[in-house]
């Protein structure tokens, strides 16, 4: 294991590599020991993560900065006296500023049409509430990123048929590819402290929890997400969605959105039912969260007639 690991970050000679496999034991002693106990954690937090995955969202590899990096953009020449075009904008004093794409995490970007093209008014209705199409939309991508990737990486490998490849694209574009994104932007956000990722995380799980046709279309992936996220509540503290300006809690809003979705569909998967309602349990119990209790904006209003004596 050592001497594998070694080999693939290692970029010395190899006499270089040589002189350090043979020294590996006279190093033991001032390593520490692998903390065990963290790794089955850890597994459960990244077991969909891939190269693919990570060369698409990573631009520069094994960088992933806390805070964007900015960098200067060319001035606009606007054609006004240097004195007159500083009067006549105080964002002139800056010099202009833009995330550096080099460093920038590359996000499976969000559809901005929620519904097909040529959609019946109804349609609108619906896909303004239920993701799936949005969802299917980003799966969709994965596949042409899967396609591009391993056209890029493998298509010159001369024992690579026709066939194979298109196994290997299929592979790498499964429906866990987008499930493995949300596994990584969490990491991110946990362990780099990176805000952008913790955004996108929201976006994804409002994705997946309010996809209410994939729940009958496609019930082991929304299986699958609840398993992501079971493992994923067992790592942050109790008040950690609760909006400390509104007080308002993302999470419970979006996950009652999914247990209805489940809960009210006559013809849901008994599996996916039953891990439903065991995920519930675990999330009403950690966090203290009442999904049953009506929601204040939903509640109906009462409003006092004042009779008219005139």
């Amino acid at each position: 294991m050592a001497n594998c690991c070694l080999s693939a970050n290692f970029t010395g000679s190899h006499e270089e590599t040589d002189v350090l496999k043979k020294n590996l034991q006279n190093l033991d002693k001032h390593l520490g020991p692998y903390p065990f106990e963290m790794w089955k954690k850890w597994l459960s937090l990244s077991s969909r993560i891939t190269t693919a995955v990570i060369r698409k969202i990573e631009s520069a590899p094994q960088k992933v900065p806390a805070v964007a990096e900015l960098v200067e953009t060319p001035v606009v020449n606007t054609g006004l006296p240097v004195k007159e075009n500083i009067l006549n904008s105080d964002d002139q004093l800056l010099a202009p500023r833009q995330e550096n794409p080099l460093m920038a995490l590359n996000f499976t970007e969000i559809p901005k049409n929620s519904f097909p093209k040529g959609s019946s008014a109804g349609d609108i209705t619906k896909y303004s509430m239920d993701t799936s199409f949005v969802l299917q939309q980003m799966l969709s991508l994965w596949e042409r990123l899967a396609a591009l990737f391993c056209s890029k990486h493998y298509s010159s490998n001369i024992f690579f048929s026709h066939m194979a490849m298109l196994k290997l694209i299929c592979c790498y574009s499964s429906p866990s590819e987008l499930l493995a994104e949300l596994q990584m932007v969490f990491l991110y956000f946990v362990i780099g402290q990176v805000y952008s990722a913790f955004e996108h995380w929201k976006h994804l799980t409002h994705i997946f929890c309010s996809a209410d046709e994939m729940v009958s279309k496609n019930p082991s992936l929304i299986m699958e997400f609840i398993g992501d996220l079971y493992f994923q509540m067992q790592e942050v503290p109790t008040d950690f969605f609760v909006d400390i300006i509104s007080s308002e809690n993302f999470l419970v809003k979006t996950l009652r959105v999914l247990f209805a979705n489940i809960l009210e569909n006559s013809e849901v998967d008994p599996q996916l039912k039953r891990r439903m309602i065991q995920f519930k349990q675990f999330v009403t119990q950690r966090f203290q969260w009442d999904f049953d209790a009506e929601p204040e904006d939903e509640a109906p209003m009462i409003v006092e007639m004042i009779e008219n004596h005139m």
